[in-house]
């Protein structure tokens, strides 16, 4: 992990930022199959951090990865779909919904964790008003709205300067920063039009639900948080294989004191209790084509 690029506002016990190395875990796994390398994890080699409440991230190693040839290995079925994952975070077509035969799919089991789903517009209703208020809790507290504003990249030429973090574009975004309308100043400020068109945008996308899928753990330690990466990985990749769009809700999964109504909420919601862990909420439909999140190259992340 890099100290530097932790999230402590919205992220400060480094749940999500566990469960993200899980994804690349998982997708390095499936990668390889397709060459024909067997991939064994040898989670944190040198000692686990301490979980939720206890504890952060260290410079120590989450996992050791080794890859060995395995002649006959069958290429992983998801493998296609990697290049074309995506977090599509548009509103979603409310007139098409999710049918039972992908919810089906997408809750397969798998190991170390629970999945579920519904497109159920009665139970969807009160989850769908809880992570709005998410949304405007987050956006409207100044701290974690802040950690947000400081990974923006704005317009074309930020993007390809620091290709890492979240990124807006477009012929309108290109034109209200160039005219002083859109900027990290206008956005921190909750009475300016960048900032109030910005938050009605977030809370008419996130309120577009025709479908949930979540993933449960029965614990919230560091394993725990591995097991849902591997699970999203496959989850979200799957999702893309059947025409599926997704995008994760999270805001009411994280673990600060003004977020703490709505994370009993849902977790109430959902039917999970102490000490089970919802790890990951996503909305599921079906959206427009988005292009890739710009990101630096692998070479960047290599360290010899």
């Amino acid at each position: 992990c890099d100290p530097d690029r932790r999230l402590p506002e919205t992220d400060p016990f480094d749940r999500q930022i566990t469960i993200g190395f899980g994804t690349f875990i998982e997708t390095a796994r499936i990668a390889a199959s397709a060459r024909g390398q067997r991939l064994t994890v040898e989670p944190f080699p040198a000692g686990v951090p301490a979980g939720e409440r206890d504890g952060r991230l260290d410079t120590r190693p989450l996992a050791r990865l080794r890859f060995a040839a395995a002649p006959g290995l069958a290429r992983d079925p998801l493998f296609p779909a990697i290049p074309l994952r995506r977090s599509t975070k548009t509103e979603y077509d409310l007139a098409r919904p999710v049918t039972a035969g992908p919810l089906r799919a997408l809750t397969a089991p798998q190991a170390g964790v629970s999945i579920g789903a519904t497109a159920d517009p009665v139970r969807l209703a009160p989850l769908r008003a809880a992570i709005v208020d998410g949304v405007r809790i987050e956006t409207l507290l100044p701290r974690t709205m802040q950690e947000s504003i400081d990974v923006l990249r704005i317009g074309a030429a930020e993007a390809d300067a620091t290709p890492d973090g979240l990124s807006i574009g477009g012929p309108m975004v290109e034109a209200l920063a160039a005219t002083g309308q859109l900027s990290r100043a206008t956005l921190a400020d909750p009475a300016s039009f960048a900032f109030r068109t910005g938050l009605d945008q977030q809370l008419a996308v996130q309120g577009s639900i025709p479908a949930l899928i979540w993933v449960t753990t029965p614990g919230n330690g560091r394993l725990d948080q591995l097991a849902a990466g591997y699970a999203w990985a496959r989850i979200n990749l799957l999702a893309t294989a059947l025409g599926l769009a997704v995008h994760p809700a999270s805001q009411t999964l994280q673990e600060y004191p003004e977020m703490a109504a709505r994370f009993a909420e849902v977790h109430r919601l959902l039917g999970v209790a102490a000490p089970g862990r919802v790890q990951m909420l996503c909305r599921l439909g079906f959206g427009p084509s988005v292009p890739p999140a710009p990101r630096w190259p692998l070479a960047r992340h290599m360290v010899a």
